[in-house]
């Protein structure tokens, strides 16, 4: 079985209660793991060896081979097989790599530096174990989702239903699923609905609500909560950050999708389907027609235009009309055309000005004032943000107090960044 290419299915997060293809769900969005669905059985075994052990901890699945130089080198086959049911062999004939790969990688080489000198055949219960790395103050990625799954009694939280179709949270809501509580289990953070239940979640809500409340700090979308929470130095759950994210990359992809914008690889890809151009060469052509000029990219989410001096696959857009384009002048035997998504606008169609529309060249400076506000406030509560979470932080406000830049609404956080706050803009001349 360890050469075995059989497809894996998890819940599609788009579609309750049907599955998908874990291939077909990383193409959707290659930046968020699948859930680890393979710790459920492991968990209910009666022992685990070390060996074992520090390849689940650090993500693995225990079937790896472990080389005599203490390297996790996969199986025979199968390559690297990581707990969500992928392999490294499928995602690589996909055209993937696990968005995780790496932190598994340095996960185990330091499990394996702490077991130094300790026999790789000992025996120990899953529970022993994670004491184990908790004494080594490690916590695996997993952890999380099965302690989400046992604190809700064992149902998962409907993050579609919280995050995407609710239009804002309450405190109390928020608080409940920035700790991974189900708000409708949670409803009394006082009670244990469940045996499963140790109250260091429920403790972690309180506070939470707590500071919210202190801060008069009621109703608000999901990505204001979580970035509240960060800008507080606050520990919240790795499914609502990983959620809260998915879904605001969901509305942008749909946004996209609206204006017939593509990345280089999605358009590669449409071209070579159409059976019009041979498999991987396309892409190449339209990297280099990026870099050379001939087809004009632009930043994601955004209406300049790319200015890098590389081009990345999955990362620039292109426009439709612009393609066909490029197609009519570099590619015309080619007859397959790109065509206009409904209620797309026109090249150059004006947009309906705003008051702080005409004061567009002056929108950096605006974001700089915000930037130090936030840069205050966490200076005054000991904490400190990140530039990117900083940036984005500053998007948000801004798209709050509606101040657009020339081209209108900014909605892709690097634009602040790249403009307003990098370097000596902004971010080398604070004390850090």
């Amino acid at each position: 079985m360890e050469g075995c290419t059989m497809p894996v299915y998890v819940d599609d997060p788009e579609t309750p209660g049907n599955k998908i293809d874990v291939i077909k769900l990383l193409k959707r969005d290659p930046t968020t793991a699948p859930p680890p669905d393979g710790i459920l059985l492991l968990m209910r075994r009666d022992r685990w060896t070390r060996n074992e052990a520090l390849l689940i901890l650090a993500g693995y699945d225990p079937r790896n081979i472990v080389d005599s130089a203490g390297h996790p080198i996969g199986t025979q086959g199968a390559g690297m097989v990581y707990l969500d049911g992928t392999t490294s062999r499928t995602l690589s004939i996909a055209g993937l790599h696990h968005p995780l790969e790496t932190e598994f990688l340095m996960n185990y080489m330091n499990l394996r530096e702490f077991s130094q000198g300790e026999p790789m055949d000992e025996r120990r219960t899953p529970q022993e174990w994670l004491a184990w790395a908790k004494s080594k103050n490690f916590s695996p990625y997993w952890l999380e989702y099965m302690s989400e799954l046992a604190w809700n009694n064992e149902c998962e939280i409907d993050w579609e239903y919280w995050l995407e179709k609710m239009p804002s949270l309450t405190r109390a809501q928020a608080s409940r699923l920035m700790s991974g509580l189900a708000p409708e289990t949670y409803k009394d953070l006082e009670k244990s609905p469940n045996k499963n239940d140790h109250g260091e979640q429920r403790l972690r809500a309180k506070k939470i609500e707590t500071l919210a409340e202190a801060e008069g700090k009621e109703n608000d979308g999901s990505l204001e909560w979580l970035l509240w929470g960060e800008s507080k130095g606050l520990t919240i759950s790795g499914a609502f950050t990983l959620n809260v994210r998915k879904f605001k990359y969901r509305e942008q992809e749909k946004k996209k999708q609206a204006e017939g914008r593509y990345t280089l690889k999605e358009a590669a890809e449409i071209l070579e389907k159409e059976g019009e151009a041979r498999d991987g060469q396309m892409l190449a052509k339209l990297m280099k027609a990026v870099e050379s000029g001939e087809l004009k990219a632009y930043w994601p989410g955004c209406k300049d235009r790319y200015s890098g001096k590389q081009t990345q696959d999955n990362y620039e857009e292109v426009y439709w009309d612009e393609l066909n384009e490029w197609l009519n002048e570099h590619e015309p035997r080619i007859s397959f055309r790109f065509t206009k998504p409904e209620n797309a606008a026109s090249p150059g169609t004006p947009m309906q000005a705003t008051k702080h529309e005409a004061h567009g060249k002056q929108w950096q400076e605006q974001a700089r004032k915000i930037a130090d506000e936030f840069f205050d406030s966490d200076t005054a509560n000991n904490c400190r943000n990140s530039l990117a979470g900083y940036s984005e932080r500053v998007m948000m406000e801004m798209q709050k107090k509606n101040i657009h830049g020339p081209r209108g609404r900014i909605v892709n956080p690097r634009t602040i960044q790249r403009e307003a706050l990098q370097a000596k803009k902004w971010w080398a001349n604070k004390v850090k």
